[in-house]
């Protein structure tokens, strides 16, 4: 396991971080600065600003350079670089891991690394953030990672310049006229062509990109090609709309929809549905031209709110509006060579129209002819009444069923106002360290014997330090011994009981009797949905039972109900 390892880092190659020059033209500064540029004359080696380097467990460092003998990893402390040298022993190795693209390591581990200079090519030229009085920060860039770096201002082989080379260079090419686009120099009047026209074409994207979001939000796309797409939006990124219309999933770009402003684009749906309903005729089964003359309308008044922005738009939605009036007309003309009148988006005979306008009848709900004085009055022709349950709110306000005044007992305590105390678990006492013993649970008697001029005396003191009197003067002494035994206060436990300070020794402590109810939370009433109206706010009609009317509806021939035969139930289109 160990050989794998070792082999696995063997045969990783990866260069130093370099700053390379171009020859010829040179290449801009990854970033400006203000403060100017050094450039490096020479090979030169920055110091690390300390001799170590502790990396924490679960760091990821950028691996920058390998020996056979040791690993390069650059740190990134306080935005500083720092190079360290991990050498290659197998209590290192286990705890390294190298990621899939073999840029970085992983330490599963921590290490103290020894720290190395970082080394900066030959030519590199580095834009200074900051200068102080001892050297320069600079900054520095190896792929994608970006560190200071401080180079000490007496370091050979370094130049200072204001501006970058790419600047000089562009200088001189200025003063020929030349002005750079892309990776290419050019006459200043062609550059700015080819600019504007990039500009435009950005600009044209991103309102294209809106165009089809909202035209997609609506349900109605019309590709590039003229044909209409009807169905859902399925979701989108920041480059397509995912669109699905008739079974079919489209995914959708800026380039694939005509380029015309939302809401010409959802006018012009509209039209091609009506087109689409009448395109068999009128004797189609499902045929329904009321729905066609709605959409009509609704297509006109989405054209009229279109506030033009270009002469361009202008002549589009002119000409958007006369094609509404041109496909209104050709329905009206086809309705009346055969004897029908559009009103009130409705079909009706036209002979019998004017008979029911003469004599005064209403067009209940665009299918009952009948005369004012049979509306309902509750209703006023809707057959819908306000709830009379709920006031027509649609919910109804009542007591809560499962508590008293908003409140429950206490599901702690059941209501009794104590609960046990969370300190000592409700036994009210607690366990201390025995202070005579220090915990141990026994004590140690210390014998001393010592020898006066005249007698000798023996002193005992238990745990303390032996003492020698002195008014006697001994002329010499010695340790007798020590004795172990049980501590007489603690009986060898090492600890004594005290009362629980929350508590003061009941087990008990305090408790609200009540709580919240989690029902009404605390309202002492719930809202629910209206039972009668079902939340709807309205109901069918008493009077009328839900007609809108009373009586017979008139018909336009003994046979032949108002509308002539065709739906003249519309499907409702939203008007944006």
């Amino acid at each position: 396991m160990l050989r794998m390892i070792a082999c696995f880092f063997h045969i990783l190659c990866f260069g130093l971080p370099s700053f390379q020059t171009v020859s010829g033209e040179p290449s801009p500064p990854f970033k400006e600065s203000p403060l100017g540029y050094l450039t490096a004359d020479a090979e030169i080696a920055v110091p690390a600003p300390q001799k170590k380097l502790f990396i924490v467990p679960q760091a990821r460092l950028r691996l920058l350079n390998q020996t056979d003998k040791a690993v390069e990893a650059l740190a990134i402390v306080n935005s500083y670089g720092i190079l360290c040298e991990i050498p290659k022993y197998v209590k290192f190795l286990k705890i390294m891991e190298l990621s899939e693209d073999g840029k970085t390591i992983f330490f599963r581990g921590g290490l103290e690394a020894k720290t190395v200079p970082i080394r900066i090519d030959s030519g590199s030229e580095l834009p200074i953030e900051e200068t102080t009085k001892t050297s320069w920060i600079v900054k520095c860039r190896e792929d994608e990672t970006e560190f200071l770096l401080a180079v000490p201002r007496d370091t050979e082989g370094i130049s200072f310049s204001e501006m970058s080379r790419f600047a000089k260079f562009a200088e001189s090419q200025k003063a020929k006229g030349l002005v750079k686009y892309k990776d290419s120099w050019l006459p200043a009047k062609e550059a700015e062509k080819k600019i504007a026209l990039e500009t435009n074409e950005e600009e044209k994207n991103a309102r294209l990109f809106e165009t089809l979001k909202t035209a997609a939000d609506r349900g109605r796309i019309i590709l590039a090609d003229g044909t209409a797409l009807k169905g859902t939006k399925k979701g989108s990124d920041s480059e397509k709309i995912y669109f699905s219309s008739n079974g079919r999933d489209f995914s959708l770009s800026p380039h694939d929809i005509m380029d015309i402003s939302p809401g010409e684009m959802f006018a012009e749906s509209l039209i091609l549905d009506s087109i689409e309903l009448l395109s068999d005729g009128l004797a189609k089964e499902d045929a329904n031209p009321a729905e066609a003359a709605l959409s009509y309308s609704n297509a006109k008044k989405i054209a009229l709110d279109i506030r033009p922005a270009s002469p361009e738009q202008s002549g589009r939605v002119g000409k958007l509006l006369q094609k509404i009036d041109l496909e209104s007309k050709k329905l009206e003309q086809k309705l009346s060579s055969e004897g029908f009148t559009i009103y009130d988006y409705s079909i009706q005979p036209t002979d019998a129209l004017k008979r029911h306008l003469e004599a005064g009848d209403i067009l209940l709900k665009r299918l009952y002819w009948v005369s004012p004085d049979q509306i309902c009055k509750r209703c006023s022709g809707t057959g819908l009444a306000p709830c009379p349950e709920c006031g027509a709110s649609g919910k109804i306000i009542k007591p809560c069923p499962h508590c008293k005044d908003g409140k429950i007992p206490c599901k702690i305590c059941g209501g009794s106002g104590e609960k046990k105390c969370w300190i000592c678990k409700g036994s009210g006492i607690l366990w201390k360290r025995c202070p005579t013993c220090g915990g141990s649970g026994s004590v140690v008697d210390y014998s001393i014997t010592s020898y006066p001029w005249s007698f000798s005396s023996q002193v005992v003191v238990s745990n303390r330090t032996p003492v020698v009197y002195m008014n006697y003067q001994p002329c010499w002494s010695y340790w007798g011994g020590t004795t172990t035994s049980r501590c007489p206060v603690c009986n060898g436990s090492g600890q004594i009981e005290i009362d629980c300070w929350n508590c003061n020794g009941t087990g008990l402590v305090p408790c609200p009797k009540t709580q919240d109810c989690e029902f009404c939370k605390g309202k002492a009433f719930i809202v629910e949905r209206c039972p009668t109206c079902r939340g709807r706010r309205q109901i069918t009609c008493p009077d009328c039972a839900g007609k809108g009317f009373s009586g017979d509806v008139k018909k336009d021939t003994e046979d032949r109900p108002a509308g002539g035969g065709f739906s003249n139930s519309p499907v409702s289109v939203p008007v944006f």
